[in-house]
């Protein structure tokens, strides 16, 4: 009878063993999905990080230039 019981006791074990395996598969896949989506996501803002960077580059340029270009007719027009 001792046999017997040591016999349920290993499939039990077994099993939970099994479920818990089960368990820790479905979470590490719904972790991979989840990282997989935010990787995208990532990338998206990333992108629209670089656009807005380049528009402020290019608003600073052209401000520079005019004020290049102011300057240079206000000294033009001075009498000195």
């Amino acid at each position: 009878m001792l046999k017997e019981v040591a016999k349920n006791v290993e499939r039990m074990e077994t099993l939970g063993r099994a479920r818990k395996a089960s368990h820790s598969r479905d979470i590490l896949s719904a972790l991979d999905v989840r990282a997989v989506t935010l990787e995208g996501f990532m990338k998206d803002v990333k992108e629209k990080i670089d656009d807005i960077d380049d528009r402020v580059n290019d608003g600073l340029l052209s401000m520079k230039e005019q004020l290049r270009d102011y300057m240079l007719d206000s000294v033009e027009k001075a009498d000195w």
